[in-house]
C-alpha cells in the first residue's frame, strides 16, 4: 500500500478520531550539559597545564598571572589583588577544572577535556516522562521503542526537577562524555524539543500510567476500501500509519478503520439509524447518544431491542421522552420496568384509551396525569373510579381545581383533595366526617364551629385529625359542656389514641388554662396526664392556676397534690375561709400571702389562731383601723423587731391604747404627724418619756418660729438646725445683732459634734462675704465657720478674706482646700512676676494672726516645688508626701536632684523617694545604699527590675518571690533553683515559661519528689519542654498529668514504650517517624492501639502480602488496594475478596500490569466500578432526620432501617411512608441534600396560600425543620458491604420506583439527572439503600451536618 496513491487518488471522506492507548513511564536520567569555556578559566587551566611539571605552586602561578601576592623589596603584598585570586581559583575549582591541594595545583581531567574541546561540562539529574505504545505493535522492536512520539505526533515531553549532582570519578569523565547516549537516552531525547546528552537513565517509578491520547485520522475511500490515514494538522503521521497497516496490526486497523466508519456515518445527518446501518458499528455506539438523535428509526424492532439492552438509566429517560408512542407500547410488556414513567404518563405519549384500559397494569406517574391539562377531567374521574392507585400519588391541589364539588364529595374514599371550604356545620357533611374523617377537612373550622354533641359522638374517630387544644378550649369554658365531656369514655379514648400517635396531646398540659374546672374536669384531666399538678424547670404546675377557687370542700379533695411552694403560693392567695387554714395547720401555706388574704384574716379571732404565723407588716396593711390588733394579747411580741409593721399600726393605733403602750416600738415619725396638732396646742413636747422619741425634723419644719425662737435652747440637742436656722434667719432677722448674736451662742453650745458642725455648715451658707465680715467685726464670740462653704463663696480671695477665720475655725480643712491650693499658685493674670507673687505668698503665710497648718499646705503642688518653701518650713511639713510627689525632685539636672536629696535626706522618706518614677531607681540605690526600700513594690510597679546582685546584698529582705518568679528578669540557673527549693515561687508561672534555663533533669526529677511544688507545676507544658526526661525515670513523674500527644511524638519515648502505654497517645505515636513500622512483631504487639488508618498512610509503611493476612482486620483496605508495593496475584486478590476497594484495584498500575490480574479484577468488581464511573463526581450518601434521632443514631454508632430501629425514632418522615413495606427493611440515602423529601420535611418559607403547602401538610407538616445529615462516600460503603448495597430509581414511596442491588444490576441509575442543574423530581428522589444497617463507626469517610447559626450568617 502506497500512502501517496491513496492521498492523490482517494476520495476523503471524513476527519476523524482515535484514542490511542499509550504507557507513559517516568524516568530519571543523569546528563551532561556544555557551556562555552570562558577566558579566566582558559588561561588559568593552560597555565596550570604548561607547568604542572615545573611549577604546580599555587603562589608561584599566581605571580605569574600578574597578582601582587608577597611583600619584598621588589614586591608589594596587596590583599584585594589576593582576594580576587583566590576568588578565581574558587571559581575554577567550583567546576571541578582544578584541584588544590594545600599550595599545589593539579588540573583535573575534566579540565584537560575543557582545553581540548573549549567547554565547560556540568552534570545534572532530570526527570523526564517516556511514552510506550500498547495498542501498536512491529516485527522491530527499534521501530517502535525508537518512533519519534515528539516529532511525529507532538506528543513531547518536557525535562524536569533539574539539580545538580556530584562529579563522576575523574577517570571515568572523558568517557561519560565522549560516548554516545545509551538506548533509553536516544529514546527519552525522541520526546524531547530539545535534546540533551544523557549519560544514564532507569525507572524512577515502577509501573507507567496507561493514558490515552486522541490521534487524528483522515477516513480515504480508494478503491472501494476504507484507508485511515494518521495525521498531525496538515501533515500526514507517515511512521504511525506504516506501522499501523504493518500485518500484526490487522485487528487494530479494522477497529480504527470501523471507528472511523461510524465517526462518518453520524457525521451525515441525512443518514438513517436502523439496526441495518448500524449493525458494524455496536462497539462505537453511544447508546444514550443514539436514543436522543432524530435519526432513529424507533420503529425497528431489532434497533429498538439493541438500544434497550445496552442503555444505562441515564438513557432510559430519552427513550421514554423520544419514542414514539406506538414504538413505546408496542415494546412496552418487555421493557416497562425500565420506562421513565413521568414521560410516559403526559398524554403527549399515552393515550386516554390506553391510560383507561391499562390503567391498573403499569406504574404511572400520577402527579403528571393530575398536572397535565390534556387530559380531559372525564378521563381523570374514571381513572379515580377505577380504584386501583394509591390516593398519596395524585396531586390533588392540581386535581381540586379540575374536579366538580359533587365528584369530590360523592367519592370521597377515592379522592384526597383539600375540603375547607366546603367544611360546614350540615347533616351532609357531618355524615361524610363521620364517615370519612381522614379526609382534609378545615378541622380548626370543625373544632371551634360544629356542634359539641355531634364532636362528642365521633370524637374517637377525630382524635388524631381534630385540634383538641381548640376543642378544648371551646368546652371546657363553659361548666356544663365541659362536665358532660369530662365524664365521656369517648374522651378518654380520644384523649389516649391522640397521645398514642404522637398527636398535638403528646406532650400537651392544660395547667394554666381558665377553664371551669369541677371535679368532674380536674379528675378527668389528671387522669389522663393532661394536667400535671407540680410545678417544674420547666413548666407552672396545675397547682398555680389562679383561676381555682380553694374552698374547703375543694381543699380537702386536692391539697395532697400541692407539694411546691409556687402552688402553696397560690392557694395561700385562693383559699376562701380561716376554717380551712385552720384545720389544715400543717399545710405549706405562705403566710406572706395568707397574711393578706381577707377571707382568711376576715376577724379578730382568726387573727388571734393565727397569730404566731401570721406576716404582721402584710396583714396590718388591708386593716382599716387597730381594733383587732388592740384586741390581742402580747401583740408587741407578735411584731418583734418588723419596722414596716410598727410603722403600719402606728397608723391606725387608738391614742389611748398608745398612751398605755408608749414604750413599745412605734414608728414615732407616723405618731409626730398624728399627734401634732394637740401636742403643739398643749405645747406638751418636753415630756422627758417622748422627747427623744418625737421626729424632731418634722418638728423644726411645722412649729411657728416664735415658738422655736422661744424653745431654741431648750430643744437645743433635738433640733434640726438645717431647717431651724433657714427658718428663723431671714430677709427680716438676719442683720439682727440679737438675733445673730443667739443664734451663735446656740451653736457654740450644741454637744453633738455632727448636729454643731451641720448648724455652722448651715449658719455659713445664709451669709455672703461682706455680710460674714461684718458680723465677724461686730460679733465678738467664738465663731466656727465651715471652711468647704466659705471658701465656695462667690469673690472669696484668699489674700483678703482669710482674716474672716478665728483660732476657732479648721486651719487644716482650710489649708488643704483646693481654692487655697488654686489661688496661691501663680497665676500670669496677677501681673506680678513670679518673684513678686513669691513674696506676697510668703507674707501671707507668715502672718502669725493666721494659723495656717503647714502640713497641710505641703500636699499643695505650687508650694511644695518652692525651694523657699521647703526650706522655711522643713520641720512643719509633710515629708513622707514631700518625697513621693514633691516636683523639687524631680528636674531634668540629675546632680542637681542628687544634691537636692542629700541637702534633706535626714528627712526624706527612700522608700517614697525611690516609687516616684521620675528618678531613676538604680543610680538612687547606688548613691544611697544604705537607705530603706521596699523593693517589692519597685518591681511591682515596674520601677526595678530583679537581679542577683540585688538579692546578693539584700538576702535578708522579705522577697516577693511569687512576683518576681513572674517576671522576665528572674531566669536563675538549675543549681541555684535547687539551693532555693524552700522559696515560695511561682511555680505554676514558672512551668509556662520557656525561656527559662532552669528546668533541667535534674530539677524536674527533684520537684516531682516535692508534693507542694508537684501540685503546682504545669506539668503539661514542662512535659513539651525538649530537656523534659524521658526515660526510665519517667515513671517517678505524675504520668496521668503529661502532655502525652507531645511526648508520644519524641524519638526518646520509644525505648520506654512498655513502661507507660496506657498514657501514649497512639494517634501520635502513629505518626511518630521513630516508631517503627518496618517490624511486625512491634506492630502486632500494639494493633489495638495504633492508629491503622495513619499507620497506612505512611511512606515507610510498605503493604505485603504477609501483612494483609497478619493484619487484615486493621489496615485500610482502600490504602491498601492502591498500594504498588504488593506483589499481587489472583490467589492473594481471591483471599481477600470481600475486602478489596475494587475501584482502587482497577486504578493500582501495579494490578495493571498483569492482564491476569486485571481481567481479574474487572470481572470481580465491574459492577462497583460500573456503578462509580457514571457519576462525574465520587458519589456521597445523605440522610436527613430529626435532632432526637441523630442523638439516638451516634450513641448507637449504627443506622438501621425502619424495621430494625421499630419504636425507637421520631418519626420525620411522611405520612406515606407506610406505602411500600418493602422500603422498611433498608436504611435509605438520597444521593444529594436539597431533595423533594427536604423540601416537604422542612417546608422553609411556605405559607398557606402556596400550591405547596397542602401537599406538605398532607405528608404531616414539617418533620423536620432543623434537619440533621449524615453523609459518607458511596464507594467506601461499597467496599465494606456491597452485598448489601442497593439503589432505586425513584421515590421508594411510589409504585414506579425499581430496587436493584448494585454489585448485580449497576446501570439502571439515572446519575445524570442527580447531577445536573436543572430540576428532575424523580432523578432526585432516587435513592441509596443498605439493607438492615450501616455500621457508622467502620465509616471513615462519615460527616454529620447541622444548623450552624454562624455559617448561615
Amino acid at each position: 500500500m502506497k500512502i501517496t496513491n491513496i492521498l492523490q487518488k482517494g476520495k476523503k471522506l471524513h476527519d476523524c478520531a482515535y484514542s490511542c492507548l499509550l504507557q507513559k513511564t517516568l524516568y530519571k536520567a543523569s546528563i551532561v550539559e556544555e557551556e562555552p569555556l570562558d577566558d579566566l578559566s582558559k588561561v588559568l587551566c593552560t597555565l596550570v597545564q604548561e607547568t604542572e611539571q615545573e611549577i604546580n605552586n599555587k603562589k608561584c602561578i599566581g605571580l605569574i598571572l600578574g597578582f601582587s601576592l608577597i611583600q619584598d623589596k621588589e614586591h608589594y603584598y596587596d590583599p584585594a589583588e589576593a582576594n580576587l585570586y583566590n576568588d578565581l581559583l574558587a571559581l575554577v575549582e567550583s567546576r571541578h577544572l582544578i584541584e588544590i591541594d594545600k599550595e599545589k595545583i593539579t588540573l583535573t581531567e575534566l579540565g584537560r577535556l575543557a582545553l581540548e574541546k573549549q567547554i565547560i561540562y556540568s552534570f545534572h539529574s532530570m526527570h523526564q516522562y517516556l511514552y510506550e505504545h500498547r495498542d501498536l505493535k512491529h516485527p522491530s522492536l527499534d521501530a517502535l521503542e525508537l518512533y519519534p512520539f515528539g516529532q511525529e505526533m507532538g506528543w513531547w515531553t518536557s525535562n524536569t526537577n533539574r539539580k545538580a549532582i556530584e562529579v563522576p570519578e575523574q577517570k571515568d569523565v572523558r568517557n561519560i562524555i565522549l560516548s554516545q547516549s545509551p538506548r533509553i537516552g536516544i529514546r527519552l531525547n525522541l520526546h524531547a524539543k530539545k535534546p540533551v546528552q544523557i549519560y544514564q537513565a532507569e525507572k524512577a517509578e515502577t509501573y507507567g500510567d496507561d493514558i490515552k491520547q486522541t490521534i487524528q485520522i483522515a477516513l480515504y475511500l480508494y478503491r472501494n476500501r476504507y484507508y485511515p490515514i494518521v495525521i498531525n494538522g496538515e501533515r500526514v503521521a507517515e511512521q504511525f500509519t506504516a506501522m499501523l497497516y504493518e500485518s500484526v496490526n490487522e485487528e487494530l486497523l479494522d477497529k480504527i478503520t470501523t471507528s472511523c466508519r461510524f465517526q462518518h456515518l453520524w457525521a451525515d445527518r441525512s443518514a438513517k439509524l436502523d439496526f441495518s446501518t448500524l449493525s458494524p458499528f455496536w462497539e462505537w455506539v453511544d447508546y444514550e447518544q443514539l436514543a436522543a438523535d432524530d435519526r432513529v428509526v424507533w420503529e425497528d424492532d431489532a434497533l429498538f431491542a439493541q438500544i434497550a439492552s445496552n442503555i444505562t438509566g441515564n438513557g432510559w429517560v430519552t427513550i421514554s421522552q423520544k419514542a414514539p408512542w406506538q414504538v413505546l407500547k408496542h415494546h412496552l410488556n418487555r421493557w416497562k420496568d425500565h420506562y421513565y414513567w413521568t414521560y410516559i404518563s403526559d398524554s403527549s405519549q399515552a393515550d386516554d384509551c390506553f391510560l383507561l384500559e391499562h390503567f391498573n397494569e403499569y406504574p404511572w406517574d400520577l402527579e403528571v396525569i393530575s398536572q397535565d391539562d390534556q387530559r380531559s377531567t372525564n378521563v381523570i374521574e374514571q381513572l379515580l373510579l377505577q380504584k386501583v392507585k394509591d390516593l398519596g400519588e395524585w396531586d390533588w391541589s392540581s386535581l381540586k381545581e379540575r374536579l366538580s364539588k359533587e365528584f369530590i364529595l360523592g367519592n370521597l374514599d377515592l379522592v384526597d383533595v383539600d375540603l375547607a371550604e366546603w367544611t360546614e356545620d350540615s347533616p351532609e357533611i357531618r355524615t361524610l366526617m363521620a364517615k370519612y374523617p381522614d379526609k382534609s377537612w378545615d378541622w380548626i373550622k370543625v373544632a371551634s364551629e360544629f356542634n359539641l354533641d355531634y364532636l362528642l359522638e365521633y370524637i374517637e374517630d377525630f382524635a388524631i385529625y381534630i385540634p383538641l387544644i381548640t376543642l378544648f378550649d371551646r368546652v371546657f369554658v363553659d361548666e356544663q359542656e365541659g362536665r358532660k365531656y369530662a365524664k365521656s369514655q369517648k374522651l378518654r379514648n380520644a384523649v389516649k389514641t391522640n397521645k398514642l400517635k404522637r398527636g398535638v396531646l403528646f406532650s400537651q398540659l392544660f395547667n394554666d388554662k381558665p377553664y371551669k374546672w369541677s371535679y368532674d374536669v380536674i379528675d378527668c384531666f389528671t387522669e389522663l396526664g393532661l394536667i400535671e399538678w407540680a410545678q417544674t424547670m420547666y413548666y407552672k404546675g396545675f397547682e398555680s392556676n389562679k383561676t381555682l377557687t380553694w374552698t374547703f370542700e375543694f381543699f380537702e379533695r386536692y391539697h395532697h397534690y400541692v407539694t411546691t411552694p409556687e402552688g402553696a403560693t397560690v392557694v395561700s392567695q385562693s383559699v376562701d375561709s380561716a376554717e380551712t387554714v385552720r384545720t389544715h395547720r400543717d399545710f405549706i401555706w405562705d403566710w406572706s400571702v395568707l397574711s393578706a388574704n381577707k377571707s382568711v384574716m376576715a376577724s379578730s379571732k382568726d387573727i388571734a389562731d393565727f397569730a404566731a404565723d401570721i406576716k404582721w407588716e402584710v396583714l396590718i396593711t388591708i386593716l382599716k383601723d387597730g381594733e383587732w390588733l388592740e384586741q390581742l394579747p402580747n401583740i408587741d411580741n407578735y411584731l418583734k423587731d418588723t419596722p414596716s409593721a410598727w410603722t403600719s399600726f402606728s397608723k391606725i393605733v387608738s391614742l389611748s391604747y398608745l398612751k398605755a403602750h408608749w414604750i413599745w416600738n412605734w414608728d414615732w415619725t407616723v405618731l409626730t404627724a398624728r399627734l401634732f396638732d394637740d401636742l403643739e396646742q398643749k405645747g406638751k413636747f418636753d415630756d422627758d418619756r417622748f422627747i427623744k422619741k418625737w421626729n424632731w425634723t418634722y418638728l423644726s419644719e411645722n412649729l411657728k418660729v416664735d415658738y422655736i425662737l422661744n424653745h431654741l435652747d431648750t430643744f437645743i440637742d433635738y433640733w434640726d438646725w438645717k431647717v431651724v436656722l433657714n427658718r428663723i434667719i431671714n430677709s427680716a432677722t438676719r442683720t439682727k445683732t440679737a438675733i445673730v448674736e443667739r443664734t451663735i451662742k446656740t451653736l457654740n453650745s450644741i454637744v453633738s459634734d455632727e448636729a454643731r458642725n451641720e448648724g455652722w455648715k448651715t449658719f455659713t451658707q445664709l451669709y455672703n462675704l461682706q455680710e460674714l465680715k461684718v458680723i465677724c467685726s461686730h460679733i465678738h464670740l467664738p465663731i466656727h465657720w465651715d471652711i468647704s462653704e466659705l471658701c465656695q463663696k462667690e469673690n472669696f480671695d484668699i489674700f483678703e478674706h482669710c482674716f474672716i477665720l478665728s483660732k476657732e475655725d479648721d486651719w487644716t480643712a482650710f489649708s488643704s482646700s483646693a481654692v487655697v491650693e488654686e489661688q496661691l499658685s501663680y497665676n500670669k493674670k496677677s501681673g506680678l512676676s513670679p518673684l513678686a507673687w513669691n513674696k506676697k505668698v510668703k507674707e501671707l503665710l507668715s502672718d502669725s494672726k493666721l494659723l495656717w497648718d503647714f502640713h497641710a499646705l505641703s500636699h499643695l503642688s505650687y508650694l511644695n516645688k518652692q525651694e523657699w518653701f521647703i526650706d522655711s518650713y522643713s520641720k512643719q511639713i509633710d515629708w513622707d508626701y514631700i518625697s513621693e510627689h514633691s516636683d523639687y525632685f524631680a528636674i531634668n539636672e540629675e546632680e542637681k536632684i542628687y544634691k537636692r536629696i542629700k541637702t534633706y535626706e535626714s528627712q526624706l522618706n527612700f522608700e517614697r523617694l525611690s516609687t516616684r518614677g521620675n528618678i531613676e531607681v538604680a543610680k538612687l540605690l547606688k548613691r544611697f545604699p544604705d537607705k530603706r526600700y521596699d523593693f517589692n513594690d519597685l518591681i511591682d510597679k515596674g520601677l526595678l527590675s530583679f537581679n542577683f546582685d540585688l538579692y546578693d546584698l539584700h538576702k535578708k529582705y522579705d522577697w516577693n518571690w511569687p512576683t518576681i518568679s513572674r517576671s522576665s528578669e528572674f531566669n536563675p540557673d538549675a543549681q541555684w533553683i535547687l539551693e532555693n527549693l524552700d522559696k515560695p515561687f511561682d511555680w505554676a508561672t514558672m512551668s509556662l515559661r520557656e525561656e527559662l534555663k532552669c528546668w533541667t533533669r535534674e530539677v524536674i526529677l527533684k520537684i516531682a519528689k516535692k508534693p507542694e511544688i508537684a501540685n503546682a507545676v504545669n506539668w503539661v507544658v514542662l512535659s513539651r519542654k525538649d530537656n523534659f526526661p524521658v526515660d526510665k525515670h519517667l515513671v517517678q513523674l505524675p504520668l496521668a498529668s503529661l502532655d502525652w500527644k507531645s511526648l508520644s511524638s519524641r524519638k526518646d519515648i520509644i525505648p520506654i514504650l512498655d513502661l507507660c502505654t496506657e498514657y501514649i497517645d497512639w494517634g501520635v505515636m502513629s505518626e511518630n517517624k521513630n516508631f517503627n513500622v518496618d517490624q511486625d512483631n512491634v506492630l502486632n504487639k500494639h494493633k489495638e492501639k495504633l492508629d491503622w488508618n495513619k499507620i497506612c498512610r505512611r511512606k515507610d509503611f510498605k503493604f505485603s502480602a504477609k501483612r494483609l493476612r497478619t493484619f487484615a482486620q486493621y489496615i485500610d483496605w482502600t490504602l491498601a488496594s492502591a498500594s504498588e508495593d504488593i506483589e499481587f496475584s489472583v490467589q492473594l486478590l481471591q483471599e481477600f475478596k470481600e475486602r478489596w476497594d475494587g475501584d482502587a484495584l482497577s486504578k493500582n498500575r501495579a494490578c495493571k500490569a498483569s492482564k491476569e490480574i486485571h481481567d481479574f479484577i474487572l470481572q470481580t468488581y465491574i459492577n462497583q466500578i460500573t456503578f462509580l464511573s457514571l457519576f462525574k463526581k465520587a458519589p456521597h450518601a445523605y440522610h436527613i432526620t430529626h435532632l432526637s434521632n441523630a442523638i439516638s443514631i451516634i450513641q448507637k454508632g449504627k443506622l438501621e432501617s425502619r424495621n430494625k430501629a421499630s419504636g425507637h425514632f421520631t418519626n420525620s418522615a411522611g405520612n406515606n411512608v407506610h406505602r411500600r413495606h418493602d422500603a422498611h427493611k433498608f436504611a435509605r440515602f438520597y444521593f444529594r441534600p436539597q431533595s423533594p423529601t427536604q423540601f416537604y420535611n422542612e417546608c422553609l418559607g411556605k405559607k398557606k396560600d402556596d400550591k405547596y403547602f397542602s401537599q406538605y401538610t398532607k405528608l404531616g407538616s414539617p418533620k423536620c425543620p432543623l434537619p440533621v445529615f449524615f453523609v459518607f462516600d458511596i464507594q467506601e460503603a461499597l467496599q465494606l458491604f456491597p452485598e448489601r448495597c442497593y439503589y432505586s430509581t425513584g421515590n421508594m414511596q411510589s409504585d414506579c420506583a425499581k430496587i436493584y442491588k448494585v454489585i448485580e444490576d449497576p446501570n439502571r441509575i439515572n446519575a445524570k439527572g442527580i447531577e445536573q442543574r436543572e430540576y428532575d423530581k424523580n432523578a432526585l428522589q432516587q435513592e441509596f439503600l443498605v439493607q438492615d444497617e450501616v455500621d457508622l463507626t467502620k465509616l471513615t469517610s462519615l460527616q454529620i451536618i447541622c444548623f450552624d447559626e454562624n455559617v448561615c450568617r
